[in-house]
């Protein structure tokens, strides 16, 4: 898993519940080729860790498509692609209100924004 993932997904984790911390570095341990993770089996922090994993991948692919199509892509814009692209492959924890949900990947695609600002040369 790349660094810029890894980093916004630990920000994203100390700005939105510090003590998910410990479940995004499980989750992150795992890597890429790590077993998806069954939201409905998990305890919420766990759960939420998983999405905040989740979508600092989405958010960087859709991040950098969206770049390669000539675009500056704006946190809301991919927030947006991230929540939708989450929900149709079934990996939105359902016992997170969708608020709390929504708030996570918001968060997390701002630290994921940020990080790769600071990867610019």
């Amino acid at each position: 898993m790349n660094s810029t993932i890894s980093i916004a997904a630990r920000a994203a984790a100390l700005r939105f519940d510090p003590t998910v911390l410990q479940g995004v570095e499980l989750v992150l341990a795992q890597g890429a080729d790590g077993p998806v993770v069954a939201f409905s089996r998990l305890g919420d922090s766990l759960a939420l860790a998983s999405l905040i994993v989740a979508a600092a991948q989405f958010g960087w692919q859709i991040h950098q498509d969206l770049g390669k199509a000539g675009g500056t892509p704006g946190v809301e814009d991919v927030a947006i692609r991230v929540i939708d692209r989450l929900e149709r492959d079934g990996r939105l924890p359902p016992a997170l209100p969708a608020q709390d949900r929504d708030a996570a990947i918001r968060r997390t695609v701002e630290e994921l924004i940020a990080q790769t600002k600071k990867d610019l040369p």
